[in-house]
């Protein structure tokens, strides 16, 4: 080391080709103390590197040297690894932190020296220089063995590091002293070479680094400096203040790490100086404190220089400007820096200070409230100082004084001068107080109304103080209950009375004028209840009444002749309360001294009958028995016969009888208890035996096969599905009740054991149904949601329909082969929503939603008794809310309307049903949004309702069935491309068939139609056509059989299974805008299919279907559209005004994908209903002018496209 750092070593002198360096110790002393230091190196050729890596430094008493580990007092010093890559990087002396480069680590020490061959693990430097040291180039030769006793404990070669003080009188040294030892050449050879320094490493620093410090008039470039500083004295400057931001921050000299507190400081660097310790100017950090205040003193810490750190503790002491209502006062502060941002008061909470802070008071003007005459104290604010406009709530004063006894002055008012008006009152509820103010409070005297009413229940005018002159209405209830026992009540009668009135009679005091304190006390009278009853026969008093304490009472009891059922016998009186009688004679006298009950006690015998019914009774146990007597009655059943049981129940007359429905479980003994004349009935239910049977393993009989107790005279029902796997139902063999039939269903009322068993059939193949040509059935109508219907025997024809061109709901009724159009309701979306159903005289029932009133409303036709009137349809609401936008509605067997529809703001389905003359909700669920599409079919013979539905939140066809007033849902199909409308039949025997869409952006859609089997719901696409579902309509024949229209923007096409394929036949060409399709079937199985062909609507029959060719309705004159009417339009219903115009037409492709679009994917959500909602509200307009622009249509054509 030249005592600055590390240095290289120099090429090592001739012969010194490879050096196996090991341990050396060497040594030097100023004469007083010897010095002892090892390096341990290691190298394996030379050409590699090792760094030093170990130094240990011993103090040794004696000359002598020690070879094992046990010096005394040792000092461990860690050496940089890499330090010869790294000139003057460390000093191998200073173990301080600071001395050591960034990121540098201490290695592992150790000190054993047991056999003084301690080797590093990392390579020592090639010699490749010719200098060690700077100042000195020479080698001392010190000749052989001159390390004495050390070397038998060294290895062949070794290389050390001695380090040593010499002293003078002028000046101290430090050696450094490098050893090398090579046997190669010559033996025993040792070289010394010595360096001199007599300068040292000295730190300079300031713990504010900007600091301008000089050395001996020499400024430092950057801080901290390590120096080179010759021995001698040296001077050093530093900076007295350091301004940061003027009049903000600064640093202030405080001392030198010396001690020394002056700026300018002189050091001695002599042998004694400590190196290891750097040389510190130390500064005050301070910031400046801003206090300003326009008004009154500043308190604690004013404005000034503080410590970073310091505590601050500032106020503002006494007012300003005060005269005699006027004055100033602080009202709080605002600050930047490290004071609160802002505050109310005169008090800043103390704070530390850590920046530049700046604290301003503000200062608002006060006014002086006053008050006089006061008689009361005060309440709210009362007289004081208020600062300008602050705002002054409930100021006032207590309502009253009391003078003397039954007198008082009430505060009625006060005049004011300043911020207020004059007022009424005792309390001034909210004023501002914007200027001196001074409140004179007046009063008047008033007189007590005192009233005692001992059971309380005064009326009118009650106790209180009133002014002189006040006319007084004041009474009483006359009847008062008391709170603790209902036998008792109080009666009040009359009045005592000091003062202002005179005593008096009665309830009600006449009208007076209170001139002076008065005092009422009301006089009441007791009054106790009489209860006198009996369990048989009257009594007099009936029931409860009234009487005055201390009266007496006349009480009778009488009973009915005795006859053939029922005979009494007198016993006496029981009585409870004071006065009342025990025993006696029927007719006794009770006095009222407390709340009295009286029974008239008999003792009675009535006659018990027993009505076996059908079957007998183990024991006749008629008779006549004691009132509460209870009787044993065993039943035994009919005689026993094939397939036939009985079911018993109970039934009867008299208060004791047992009542059971006819059930199995019932029992054949029972308790029968006499409290009147009594009937006992056992009712006999006869059940027989049906068994239902079939010969094939297939087709989901409902119910199963198997065998059924039915109740004498109930109805048995029963289906199969029609077709099966090429098999057709051909009816059944039935015994009993049941006769044979040839349909796959049946119905028998069960009158003796019955048997049925369904048959079988191969399916053939059935002959294609020949169409008629298509005719005209409206003109020019431009219609929406077209709904047909046809009487089963095909004398009826009826067509509903909303015109979008007339804006109407209309309907349509072919009778003997003339059509008669119908108006039902006007207004802009006014059946867009509709269905309809004929009753059994073919007479339309219709429901639809009118969008304009929100309401679902319902209109039915009654014909007229003439042909020559027609008839007409009575029009009613069902219900008012948003709801009907997606509706179904099918007739039971009664005639009564069965309504499914959307509910729109709660996202369910709601199912009504007509009951006389309202309509019976049953709720089918509400855990989803469900509904938007739904359908409603009604099950032949037992009109049970079946729901087909959209669950929109799980994109999934939902059924469901109402049994028992409970709805039983199931899912039928989940995809995320379901979409509406739903539609639904049932085949013959009740069973649903469900259609459904699946829509793929941007015009493909895949019909689907859903059943169920005993092995859940199966779905079948109708055709593979991409567009077989934009509108389409089915039905089933009697063998269940699906006939199938629809219409794919070109052409109407029917499709019918024949038991074996489908087979499809175009029925109509070019329907130019076939919004809508819907198919009838006659009984006899012939079909029409009404459609719309652009404006026109056309019907398309089977050939065997006596269908009018040449009778049509013509649209009537336009009529001015009513004003009141507003323009709503949904989806699944509703075109697009915008693309019409643009397009021209409806029917435009194009217009037709968009409003596909907007119905599946749009309104699949309620963001989306609301969005198109929306569109519908504000697009008329701007459609109406894109119309008359063909520049604009091609525009907005291509932005379409």
């Amino acid at each position: 080391s030249t005592g600055t750092g590390w240095t290289q070593t120099q090429y090592m002198p001739a012969g010194t080709t490879r050096a196996a360096l090991g341990a050396f110790i060497g040594a030097f002393y100023d004469g007083q103390h010897p010095y002892h230091s090892m390096v341990v190196f290691n190298t394996s050729s030379i050409n590699d590197y090792a760094d030093i890596e170990k130094v240990e430094v011993r103090l040794n008493e004696s000359y002598n040297w020690s070879y094992n580990g046990s010096g005394q007092s040792a000092d461990i010093y860690s050496i940089e690894e890499n330090v010869f890559d790294d000139p003057y990087n460390v000093d191998p002396l200073d173990t301080s932190a600071s001395s050591l480069p960034p990121n540098s680590t201490y290695p592992d020490l150790y000190d054993d020296m047991a056999d003084g061959n301690q080797y590093a693990s990392n390579m020592f430097t090639t010699f490749t220089n010719n200098t060690w040291f700077p100042g000195s180039n020479s080698w001392f030769d010190l000749g052989e063995d001159a390390i004495g006793d050390c070397e038998s404990h060294l290895e062949d070669a070794f290389f050390g590091l001695s380090i040593a003080t010499r002293q003078s009188s002028v000046t101290s040294q430090r050696i450094a002293t490098f050893a090398a030892y090579n046997d190669t050449v010559t033996p025993n050879r040792h070289l010394l070479k010595v360096t001199y320094i007599d300068s040292g490493t000295v730190t300079v620093d300031s713990n504010y680094r900007p600091a301008l410090i000089t050395v001996d008039g020499v400024p430092l470039d950057s801080l901290p400096a390590d120096l080179t500083i010759s021995y001698g004295h040296r001077t050093f400057a530093a900076e007295d203040e350091i301004i940061i931001v003027y009049g903000q921050e600064r640093y202030i000299f405080h001392h030198w790490s010396t001690g020394d507190d002056t700026p300018t400081t002189t050091i001695l660097i002599d042998k004694d100086f400590d190196f290891a310790s750097p040389i510190i100017a130390y500064y005050d950090h301070e910031y400046y404190l801003d206090v300003v205040s326009p008004e009154g003193n500043i308190g604690g810490n004013d404005s000034g220089w503080y410590k970073d750190g310091t505590t601050i503790d500032t106020y503002i002491t006494g007012s300003a400007g005060q005269t005699i209502d006027t004055r100033r006062m602080v009202t709080g502060w605002t600050a930047e820096g490290s004071a609160p941002i802002s505050g109310t008061g005169d008090h800043v909470p103390p704070f530390e200070i850590h920046s530049y802070t700046r604290i301003v008071w503000t200062w608002e003007v006060q006014y002086k409230l006053s008050m006089q005459g006061a008689l009361s104290p005060y309440i709210g604010p009362g007289p004081g100082w208020y600062f300008r406009n602050q705002p002054m709530v409930n100021v006032g004063v207590f309502p009253y004084t009391q003078v003397e006894p039954g007198v008082r002055k009430y505060a009625i008012g006060w005049t004011a001068v300043g911020a207020l008006d004059d007022g009424t009152g005792n309390v001034i509820p909210n004023w501002i107080m914007s200027k001196p103010t001074i409140i004179t409070w007046l009063y008047e005297t008033r007189y007590e109304l005192g009233i005692t009413s001992d059971h309380g229940g005064v009326t009118g005018d009650t106790a209180g103080y009133y002014a002189p002159g006040t006319e007084i209405n004041t009474g009483v209830t006359r009847l008062v209950y008391d709170d603790t026992d209902d036998g008792v009540r109080y009666e009040a009668r009359s009045w005592t009375a000091t003062g202002s009135l005179a005593d008096g009679t009665g309830t009600e005091i006449p009208t007076f004028v209170i001139t002076e304190p008065t005092y009422i006390t009301w006089q009441w009278t007791t009054q106790y209840r009489l209860h006198v009853f009996s369990l048989f026969g009257t009594v007099t008093p009936e029931d409860y009444s009234w009487y005055d304490a201390g009266s007496t009472v006349e009480i009778s009891a009488s009973v009915p002749p005795d006859d053939d059922r029922q005979r009494f016998s007198w016993v006496g009186w029981n009585g409870e309360g004071d006065g009342s009688v025990d025993g006696g004679d029927p007719t006794e006298t009770v006095t009222m001294n407390s709340p009295i009950t009286q029974e008239a006690v008999w003792d009675a015998d009535f006659y018990l009958t027993l009505d076996p019914g059908a079957g007998g009774f183990v024991n006749d146990v008629s008779g006549w028995y004691a009132y509460g007597t209870e009787v044993v009655v065993q039943a035994t059943p009919p005689s026993p016969r094939l397939d036939t049981r009985f079911v018993l129940g109970w039934d009867g007359e008299g208060d004791g009888v047992v009542k059971m429905d006819p059930s199995l479980g019932n029992p054949s003994v029972i308790s029968v208890k006499i409290l009147s004349p009594t009937l006992q009935r056992a009712i006999w239910v006869t059940q027989y035996r049906v068994r239902l049977r079939n010969t094939e393993a297939f087709g989901d009989p409902r119910p199963p096969v198997g065998d059924y107790w039915v109740d004498e005279g109930d109805i048995f029902y029963g289906s199969v599905m029609p077709n099966v796997g090429g098999m057709i139902c051909a009816g059944y063999e039935g015994t009993g009740s049941i006769d044979d039939g040839d349909l796959p269903i049946f119905s028998a009322v069960i009158t003796e054991p019955s048997t049925i068993t369904w048959l079988w059939r191969e399916a053939e193949e059935l002959p294609m149904k020949s169409w008629a040509e298509s005719v005209l059935v409206a003109q020019g109508f431009r219609g929406r949601n077209l709904k047909a219907a046809v009487a089963p025997d095909g004398s009826v024809f009826a067509v509903a329909f909303y015109s979008q061109e007339l804006r109407e709901l209309r309907c349509h009724i072919l009778r003997d082969g003339v059509w008669t159009p119908y108006v039902i309701a006007r207004g802009e979306s006014v059946g867009t929503f509709l269905d309809m159903d004929l009753d059994a005289g073919g007479n339309p029932h219709i429901v639809y939603y009118d969008g304009v009133r929100k309401q679902v409303r319902y209109a039915y036709f009654t014909p007229a008794s003439t042909k020559a009137d027609g008839g007409s349809f009575t029009d009613e609401l069902v219900e008012s809310g948003d709801y009907g936008r997606s509706l179904s509605m099918k007739l039971d067997s009664t005639g009564a309307p069965n309504v499914v529809y959307y509910d729109a703001e709660l996202g369910d389905v709601r199912f009504l049903k007509r009951s006389g003359n309202g309509w019976l909700l049953y709720p089918i669920s509400s855990l989803h949004d469900i509904g938007f599409y739904c359908a409603l079919q009604i099950t032949p013979l037992v009109d049970v309702p079946q729901v087909a539905f959209l669950d929109r939140d799980e994109n999934a066809v939902k059924y469901a069935r109402l049994e028992n007033d409970r709805w039983q849902i199931e899912t039928v199909a989940v995809s995320d491309n379901i979409t509406g409308p739903i539609a639904m039949s049932l085949d013959i025997g009740g069973r649903p068939f469900i259609g459904y869409k699946e829509f793929t952006y941007p015009d493909d859609f895949l019909y689907y139609i859903a059943n169920a089997d005993e092995n859940g719901w199966h779905s079948t696409p109708v055709v593979e056509e991409r567009t077989s579902g934009v509108n389409a309509s089915f039905v089933l024949d009697k063998l269940g059989y699906i006939h199938f229209v629809y219409n794919n923007d070109e052409m109407l096409t029917y499709l019918r299974y024949n038991g074996r394929q489908w087979e499809r036949l175009d029925l109509d060409l070019g329907p130019a805008d076939a919004w809508e399709v819907s198919l009838a079937m006659r009984e006899d199985e012939e079909l029409v299919a009404f459609f719309w062909n652009g404006n026109d609507m056309k019907a398309v029959a089977t050939a065997g279907m006596d269908f009018p060719q040449d009778d049509f309705v013509a649209l009537p004159p336009p009529q001015a559209p009513d004003e009141t009417e507003q323009a709503e339009t949904y989806g699944g219903g509703g075109g697009c005004f915008v693309a019409t115009a643009a397009f021209g037409s409806l029917a435009d492709a194009s217009v037709r994908s968009l409003c596909a679009l907007r119905d599946a994917s749009v309104r699949s959500s309620a963001g989306g209903e609301a969005l198109v909602s929306l569109y519908y509200a504000v697009s008329p307009a701007p459609a109406a002018g894109l119309a008359s622009s063909d520049a604009l249509r091609a525009l907005v054509r291509r932005l379409l496209d």
